[in-house]
């Protein structure tokens, strides 16, 4: 499985990467696993990239999976990964250090989002 998939570029320097981060198999503050809160606050979609087996600008079957029962979490976004004296090798840490930030962002903020996910009251 990879975690990081290049899509298409704008013809300017900027490439749509998606991102696959694993969610936390951990609880939220009222005790609901952050996977099912995903699944049930109906944030789970399907991929942007097409079936396949995972190379050649696909998704494998297992990343399939692993979106569908919320313990992947997919996020696209547009990254400047060309310039004036890129390398393969600056590009490639370009690429990984934008992966990176993005995953603390998001995870950060599905477990803000989903903190409460799940507690119930009754009015008395």
């Amino acid at each position: 499985m990879s975690d990081i998939h290049v899509k298409t570029g704008d013809g300017a320097g900027q490439w749509t990467l998606v991102f696959h981060f694993a969610v936390p198999n951990t609880t939220n503050v009222v005790n609901v696993n952050y996977r099912t809160a995903l699944i049930n606050a109906g944030m789970v979609a399907t991929s942007s990239l097409s079936s396949g087996d995972g190379t050649n600008g696909t998704i494998s079957s297992a990343e399939e999976t692993a979106l569908a029962d919320g313990s992947l979490y997919e996020v696209s976004k547009s990254v400047p990964i060309e310039g004036v004296g890129a390398t393969t090798g600056s590009r490639q840490a370009l690429i990984r250090e934008a992966f990176t930030i993005t995953k603390e962002r998001t995870i950060a903020k599905l477990q803000n989002v989903l903190k409460y996910f799940g507690h119930t009251e009754s009015e008395e």
